[in-house]
């Protein structure tokens, strides 16, 4: 479907000039700990066409690797240099930044803490210990208490600059959705009266991130989600071409409430209508 519109019989004009696919995870290849279906047939036809396959997520509490093997186990090959998510990208944003080698206090799990110090950051355990601190980065954080949250308020009183790795109300889980990373960094934000810096959807920078690191430009690339809010408008704002599909949160009617500007190039009902989309084009992969 095209823009929300069913009967589209043939791929468009742009599908031999997408080069790259990104793929967000939950919602879009498997729905917690179950495999959606068609995604691995449609991610390795990806694949034999030419086209380099990225994941990203939101989600900052596992490494890359564990997604690798996650998604390995789901009978998908993947190297974790092909895989983003927001703990990875807030580690590259302080290494570009200035950041690496400083202090943070963390309200997070080991997926974000690994990759802070993967590049020499130094993580504070009681910022009101310490004469300063650099940063307090907010992740998801499933043993999150008061505790944690007087001590961000008193870092960002005392001069640490806040960064969100993402504001997902929600955390998918098998049996319903669980409060997600945007539930703790509102309390921090609400008890300090400072906004954070974004590192993941819906801003660009996960995308532009990986489009930098392999050289490609916009239009070479497709980003597909199963949320508006976030995978949808990062790549809208990141200029890709983008896709919805339905096998997660966002539905065909929540589309057609948006404007024109913030709709999906395209809306499918799984990952397998890419063949319709995409068409037998083979392109020259990386």
């Amino acid at each position: 479907m095209e823009n929300g519109n069913e009967g589209m019989k043939r791929p468009p004009s742009f599908a031999g000039s997408i080069k790259a696919v990104i793929l967000d995870l939950d919602g879009v290849v498997y729905a917690g700990t179950t495999p959606i279906s068609g995604a691995a047939e449609a991610i390795a036809w990806l694949r034999q066409t030419g086209r380099r396959v990225f994941f990203c997520s939101n989600n900052s509490s596992r490494s890359r690797e564990h997604y690798a093997q996650k998604l390995i186990g789901m009978g998908i090959p993947v190297d974790p240099m092909d895989i983003m998510t927001s703990a990875y990208g807030t580690a590259r944003y302080l290494v570009a930044h200035g950041g690496a080698n400083r202090t943070a206090y963390v309200i997070g799990e080991a997926g974000l803490r690994d990759a802070l110090t993967d590049v020499g950051v130094r993580l504070i355990d009681d910022p009101a210990n310490q004469t300063a601190v650099d940063y307090v980065i907010v992740g998801l954080d499933r043993q999150f208490t008061y505790q944690k949250l007087a001590a961000a308020t008193y870092a960002i009183h005392h001069g640490a600059v806040f960064i969100a790795t993402n504001r997902d109300a929600t955390l998918p889980d098998d049996v319903e959705p669980l409060p997600g990373s945007g539930a703790l960094v509102s309390a921090v934000e609400t008890a300090t009266s400072t906004s954070p810096i974004l590192i993941g959807k819906p801003e660009p920078y996960l995308l532009q991130t990986i489009l930098t690191a392999w050289d490609y430009a916009p239009d070479d690339v497709l980003m597909i989600g199963d949320r508006l809010e976030t995978d949808i408008m990062s790549g809208i704002h990141a200029n890709t071409h983008t896709a919805l599909v339905l096998t997660g949160i966002s539905t065909a009617t929540d589309v057609e409430k948006l404007p024109a500007d913030c709709r999906p190039t395209f809306v499918l009902n799984d990952l397998l209508e890419l063949k319709e989309v995409l068409g037998e084009t083979v392109v020259g992969g990386r």
